[in-house]
């Protein structure tokens, strides 16, 4: 592709990062935090155009990085008598500047995430699970990677008194984890976007089977 370059960069700084983080848990299985990353010198990939529109990709130290917000974690929370659910909630603002010829360039995006897991026991030995996550718009060096997203499920039977299981897994059932990336490229007055199209969808089933060892064996005999 003569208009795509993919370079190197032997003059790469070692990139530094300090994290701080404030937490609050309670039951053993809820937890609220605060946060703040700072990082400087990050490595992150540039793409600079020249006049005659060739790309030159290729890694770059940032100035900076700065990146805060809170979390909420919730383990194993008792939802109804069938149903158990584990989420991961957080908001957070990142910061990016950096330096493209004559020009300082600065980004900042608010992204909100969302990972929510449930488990369901539903009858005879029948389990199922649906989980999905959510994640907004998200700031990554010169770009912003759009809201993708993705909802999974599974189905298990066990026989044999739970010796013998058969699970059945549907990934990104919605086709929505799909990543799109959009460039400001403010030396060059040039704003791009590329979009990404991979299929994670997939089905699978999976058979395991537990033969008896150790203590429970000797017993048994």
């Amino acid at each position: 592709d003569k208009y795509t370059i993919s370079l190197g960069n032997p003059n790469l700084k070692s990139e530094i990062i300090n994290n701080l983080e404030f937490g609050l848990i309670y039951n053993n299985n809820i937890r609220v935090s605060a946060f703040t990353t700072i990082s400087k010198n990050p490595i992150l990939q540039t793409i600079d155009i020249s006049d005659l529109n060739v790309a030159t990709i290729y890694p770059k130290n940032y100035s900076n990085m700065l990146k805060s917000g809170v979390r909420l974690q919730a383990n194993n929370i008792k939802v109804a008598s069938f149903w158990q659910c584990s989420l991961f909630a957080s908001i957070y603002n990142s910061r990016y500047s950096w330096k493209s010829k004559e020009n300082k360039s600065k980004i900042s995006v608010i992204t909100p995430m969302l990972n929510i897991n449930n488990s369901f026991e539903i009858t005879h030995g029948i389990k199922g699970e649906v989980s999905g996550f959510y994640v907004g718009n998200m700031a990554f060096g010169q770009g912003v990677i759009k809201p993708h997203g993705s909802v999974s499920a599974a189905i298990a039977k066990s026989f044999m008194n739970n010796s013998l299981n058969i699970q059945i897994t549907i990934n990104d059932i919605l086709q929505s984890n799909r990543q799109n990336l959009k460039l400001n490229l403010m030396n060059n007055s040039i704003k791009a976007s590329t979009n990404q199209f991979n299929d994670h969808r997939s089905i699978g089933i999976s058979i395991t089977y537990r033969f008896k060892g150790g203590t429970e064996a000797a017993k048994n005999r």
